[in-house]
């Protein structure tokens, strides 16, 4: 009977031992952010100085692409790209490139008339090419006069 106690005992600390070190370990694990391999530099940072050195980061990164894409300088580079919001933009804008304008969405009744109508078309053009087909065999089969 002293046995089973001290095993109970036993198996009891070894639980709360184990409990503990979980806790330990949930309380020093902090949620690790994944980085991008080009940011692992940055791995060391928390909190608001990462959301600042990953944002300093993206600027610089845009800044270099612009710089290499057009021939601004660093100033004039940084107030369009404060401008538009996006690098890509900033050197179609350079580059002189108009964004496409997309048409307005049909409605799905102006959908069903737009299919029903192009049907309606291609059955009459192979009509009228069944007749000229008629009329030129026709003409064939007629002796010349």
């Amino acid at each position: 009977m002293a046995d089973q106690q001290s095993e109970q005992q036993s198996e009891q600390q070894s639980e709360q031992q184990s409990e503990q070190q979980s806790e330990q370990q949930s309380e020093q694990s902090q949620p690790q952010i994944r980085l991008p391999p080009y940011l692992q530099h940055l791995q060391h940072l928390q909190g608001d100085e990462l959301k600042q050195a990953i944002h300093k980061e993206h600027v610089c990164q845009a800044m270099s692409f612009i710089l290499r894409q057009t021939e601004y300088d660093e100033e004039t580079a940084f107030k369009q790209l404060c401008e538009l919001k996006d690098p890509v933009k900033v050197v179609s804008e350079y580059l002189g490139v108009k964004p496409r304008s997309e048409p307005d969405p049909k409605s799905k009744n102006q959908m069903k008339y737009g299919e029903i109508r192009k049907f309606m078309d291609f059955g009459a053009r192979q009509y009228n090419i069944q007749v000229e087909r008629r009329k030129q065999l026709q003409e064939q089969q007629q002796p010349p006069n």
